[in-house]
């Protein structure tokens, strides 16, 4: 009585297959078509797996799967099979199931969308709401000078009343410099920014004149 195998392989070879042009067609690995034909099922995946290479084998070489399974299933007690699945193809599996879909793709791309959207609204909320950006280039903190001038230097935003220890000066598209004249020992000197809509911004620098 012919296998399951001798008919695979039977088949195979009338049709002048090599292992690696029939895994490429119907992707199946080169070691489970050679299992198929050697008879080899506890070589093989889980039955439900070998059943569908089986089907897949048997069509690809144009024979009748449904006889082919039959052969099997009397070969083969599935019931016995308590296999696990082995890690390649739980691998694949997973792989599968949590795999890009296009409407998975969709969903990234609407909340993408909406993070980003609402990003915006609250960075111009903020910017509303809140005081003007103020950057101060000098001086640095804790300064310690011996001349009596120092350059307050910086940059905010445009529009924005820059006032230095409460006097206002003047600013070209947020970017502002002023010399002030240093007291003898510690210096607080205070940056502020005003925006249109009335907040403030605010930066405190020390320095020491010797």
């Amino acid at each position: 009585m012919k296998t399951v195998g001798d008919i695979l392989k039977k088949k195979r070879e009338e049709k002048n297959l090599t292992f690696s042009e029939i895994e490429k067609a119907i992707k199946i690995r080169k070691t489970y078509l050679e299992a198929l034909e050697n008879g080899d099922y506890h070589s093989l995946p889980p039955a439900a797996f070998t059943r569908g290479f089986i089907k897949n084998y048997s069509d690809y070489l144009g024979l009748q799967s449904r006889e082919i399974l039959a052969l099997y299933r009397r070969e083969f007690d599935e019931q016995k099979d308590k296999r696990l699945l082995p890690q390649d193809i739980s691998k694949t599996t997973d792989e599968a199931r949590f795999g890009l879909t296009p409407s998975k793709l969709t969903i990234l791309i609407v909340f993408g969308l909406l993070v980003g959207f609402f990003s915006y609204l609250g960075y111009q909320y903020q910017k509303l709401s809140g005081g003007p950006g103020l950057i101060v280039y000098s001086p640095a903190e804790n300064t310690i000078l011996t001349q009596k001038e120092i350059e307050v230097s910086g940059k905010t935003e445009p529009e924005t009343i820059v006032k230095i220890n409460g006097q206002t000066i003047t600013s070209s598209n947020g970017k502002f410099s002023q010399f002030i004249t240093l007291s003898q020992g510690l210096n607080s000197i205070i940056i502020e920014a005003q925006g249109r809509n009335g907040k403030s911004s605010k930066v405190e620098r020390h320095v020491r004149l010797e």
